[in-house]
């Protein structure tokens, strides 16, 4: 069964490929940030196995990582859901803690996506 925030992902990844260009590439902390405020999912940050610098959530009850960003790396979906043992994203405690200390006015752009998912801002 799929988590019950899945329209959420589903719409904030529609609303960050109409906001920024070349959307996914680069914007992973944004989206990871809109996840979080929209979803409580947390924010992760690490590598992806090619590894570039990522941010991603998880959802430790579920034990799964949501990842709205992957198809910046190939060919995958637009919204990944992979178990915490996936070797396509390797969490860094470092980059976590500063994707999460990061403020959204250091996210450029952030605002105005913010502006186009703000009805979404309702934390179950």
């Amino acid at each position: 069964m799929l988590p019950f925030y899945c329209g959420r992902l589903v719409a904030i990844r529609q609303i960050a490929a109409a906001v920024f260009e070349e959307f996914p590439k680069g914007k992973c902390c944004h989206v990871a940030r809109a996840v979080f405020e929209v979803t409580g999912l947390l924010e992760v940050a690490g590598k992806s196995f090619t590894g570039a610098h990522h941010a991603w959530n998880i959802d430790p009850n579920k034990k799964i990582y949501a990842d709205l960003g992957m198809g910046q790396f190939g060919d995958y979906p637009d919204i990944a859901l992979l178990p915490l043992t996936t070797r396509l994203l390797i969490e860094d405690p470092i980059a976590t803690r500063v994707q999460r200390l990061t403020e959204d006015k250091d996210l450029q752009g952030m605002e105005l996506f913010r502006k186009e998912y703000r009805f979404l801002l309702r934390r179950n």
